[in-house]
């Protein structure tokens, strides 16, 4: 029970983390998208990862765009029930954290 329960913990710090790192430099446009982003999405979706035991890109939780400024960037529409939001951070890193850590034992990833 505690091993589960120390593995789902972890899960949620990592998503809500990551989500910290978008919240950080994007900034809702509207009522709807800063909804999306900050309150029902970053919550949700780390709730979510860390039950569900499978490795997926964040998602934006609400259907239709997210209007957003993210700093270094300007202004992006995230299509809102996807996991386009990766586009909207302009830190590679995370991807490629994400793609390396989906592989095999013995698969690489080429850059």
């Amino acid at each position: 029970m505690f091993a589960f329960l120390k593995k789902v913990i972890g899960r949620f710090l990592s998503r809500f983390v990551r989500w910290l790192r978008v919240i950080r430099v994007a900034e809702g446009l509207t009522i709807k998208s800063v909804i999306n982003l900050y309150l029902l999405s970053a919550l949700t979706d780390s709730l979510l990862y860390a039950f569900s035991g499978t490795r997926q890109n964040p998602r934006l939780m609400f259907e239709g765009p997210c209007f957003s400024k993210v700093k270094r960037v300007g202004l992006t529409v995230v299509r809102g029930g996807t996991d386009k939001l990766t586009a909207m951070v302009p830190d590679e890193r995370d991807v490629k954290t994400f793609i390396k850590s989906c592989l095999k034992r013995d698969w690489y990833l080429l850059t």
